[in-house]
């Protein structure tokens, strides 16, 4: 549960800050929409992605 703070820095235009990164990213078939390049901000990102996430897991919401 720990490194789920770092959930967010998967998203696509988190990963495109580091150019190496997303190289490597492509070369493994991951793609980069312009739709989702706008959205870099990782902590905003992981609130939002386990928001949704961990009550499918049996985690409920605390708010």
């Amino acid at each position: 549960m720990v490194g789920l703070h770092d959930f967010g820095k998967a998203i696509p235009g988190f990963q495109d800050k580091w150019h190496e990164g997303r190289q490597a990213d492509e070369a493994l078939g991951l793609t980069f929409p312009a739709r989702a390049m706008g959205v870099t901000d990782h902590a905003c990102a992981s609130a939002l992605l386990l928001w949704e996430l961990l009550p499918g897991k049996g985690i409920g919401h605390l708010l």
